[in-house]
């Protein structure tokens, strides 16, 4: 596990796209478990950190044509498939009360201090604001299902 600036606990978890995807479209079934592990990860105080890799079959029918005649689009056919991805894990995750969030994380983020350190500083900005959620939430009267809410990066 690791420790971000806030010194809680992070897992990283990640998904591939044979576990994601399923005859060309998303597992919903895999998609369901993986959420409810994450939630109960949480639920035991520890941040998760779900990674995927681009999924560019997803959710275009077309993509494997597309991508056989037209090799080098498999950055914009990935661009078309994640907003459908990220409402598929909004979906999974709002019975928890987990919000999601959405980084695109290279090669060259990893390679320098200031890259790490910017990684480091967004995910933790990020589980600030979903701290504000949950409280706000709560303020309002909305259940939340656990003690301790987390973004998924």
């Amino acid at each position: 596990m690791e420790s971000l600036q806030n010194n809680q606990e992070y897992v990283v978890i990640k998904a591939g796209t044979e576990t994601l995807i399923k005859d060309g479209v998303p597992n919903i079934k895999v998609m369901k478990n993986i959420a409810k592990c994450i939630a109960r990860l949480r639920e035991k105080g520890i941040g998760v950190i779900l990674v995927h890799p681009e999924l560019w079959g997803m959710p275009c029918p077309l993509s494997q044509r597309v991508l056989a005649a037209h090799g080098r689009k498999k950055q914009a056919l990935s661009a078309l498939g994640q907003p459908d991805l990220i409402q598929d894990w909004r979906k999974r995750f709002k019975k928890y009360n987990i919000r999601c969030a959405q980084g695109l994380i290279e090669d060259h983020d990893f390679e320098t201090d200031e890259g790490r350190q910017n990684m480091r500083r967004t995910i933790h900005e990020l589980h600030e604001l979903d701290d504000f959620w949950a409280e706000e939430s709560k303020r309002k009267g909305r259940k939340s299902k656990e003690s301790s809410p987390h973004s998924q990066w």
